[in-house]
């Protein structure tokens, strides 16, 4: 499953295990606080409730600890963080050991695996090993914290602020969440210093939010992709260089390649709008576009870069970009060089004709 933090119960009917992974840490705290909700009586915490580090205890000590019976709580709950350690060769084994002793748990535990966002590297298909993610899969306990949409952090970002009573300007709101790499984790440390920053103002404006957020990987990627969208090779470059001075690894490349995604898909979506408005159809144009990412949910202001953008780019130059993109992505992925690919393929885009 996916972990939703609007569902009120998501874990009503609790598992003996759970195996918590995904790219997104922010959310991996919120569901394990869903889990506690449903197992402890809070007045037991003290002794219905345990956190170890794989760093520090293995995993027969991790498995026996939740194997004690609760003392006042419908389930007796240990968190097991640092998973992702137990992929190195010295300890692998104790995956194996994990794996059969899950099934083993009573009714009366859960166990609560966690892996890192930053150590999520997987074995081909698998999350920790295939023998343990099936175990848990077994008793429905894989639970994956994915990114949130820009929308969702937009919906977090001004609850955040009503909480904290205070008023951000549409602009504050897009440059934050763009600066913040578009992660949770990222966007609540960004919002805590912007509530220090602006201490005794209702107000945050643009200006806060460039005073305080550094520029991030994520925001020189997306001048990267937007110096395609005008098909400005020379920034283009320049803004991939910059970027890979943070990164130059696969995982950047990864991401260069599903923002480059998202930007074709923009574009594809402003020529159909575009075309519609001048040769209008029964067919609703809002019913044409992909649910994400849709044009017609952007900022308005976002959506005219993508208007103005589109004109440089006809049907059959985006199909081209599209398979520039894939053989781009499948050579990365094979284990071509991320860096030359990258720049290659950023010449390409501009250059289709």
């Amino acid at each position: 499953m996916q972990f939703n933090p609007k569902v009120s119960r998501p874990f009503a009917r609790l598992a003996s295990c759970y195996l918590v992974y995904g790219s997104e840490d922010a959310l991996k705290p919120m569901a394990i606080a869903a889990m506690r909700r449903e197992a402890l009586d809070e007045s037991y915490a003290d002794f219905d409730f345990q956190e170890l580090d794989f760093g520090d205890f293995s995993a027969n000590e991790v498995l026996a600890a939740a194997s004690q019976v609760p003392f006042g709580s419908n389930r007796r709950l240990v968190v097991a963080t640092g998973a992702e350690k137990l992929r190195s060769s010295q300890r692998s084994s104790e995956l194996d050991e994990l794996a059969v002793g899950i099934p083993k748990l009573g009714q009366r535990a859960c166990l609560v695996l966690v892996v890192g966002a930053n150590e999520e590297r997987r074995r081909g298909d698998s999350i920790l090993s295939r023998k343990l993610d099936e175990s848990v899969k077994a008793i429905n306990g894989l639970v994956e914290c994915v990114r949130l949409r820009t929308e969702e952090l937009r919906q977090w970002l001004e609850a955040a602020a009503e909480t904290g009573r205070k008023r951000l300007e549409p602009a504050a709101i897009s440059t934050l969440i763009v600066r913040s790499g578009s992660t949770l984790s990222s966007l609540q440390q960004h919002w805590q210093k912007l509530e220090w920053y602006t201490a005794g103002r209702p107000l945050v404006t643009v200006n806060d939010v460039e005073a305080t957020a550094v520029y991030s990987p994520e925001d020189q990627l997306l001048k990267y992709t937007d110096a395609i969208g005008h098909r400005n090779a020379e920034e283009a470059l320049r803004r991939l260089s910059e970027t890979q001075q943070y990164d130059s690894g696969p995982g950047m490349a990864a991401r260069a390649i599903v923002l480059l995604g998202r930007t074709l898909s923009l574009l594809w979506q402003a020529r159909i709008v575009e075309t519609h408005n001048k040769q209008p159809t029964e067919t609703p144009v809002d019913s044409m576009l992909p649910r994400e990412p849709r044009l017609t949910s952007q900022h308005k202001y976002v959506q005219q870069i993508y208007f103005q953008q589109c004109k440089k780019w006809r049907f059959q130059d985006l199909v081209k970009a599209y398979d520039a993109t894939l053989r781009a992505d499948y050579a990365i992925k094979t284990g071509a060089d991320a860096t030359r690919v990258l720049q290659l393929l950023t010449i390409e885009l501009c250059r289709i004709k």
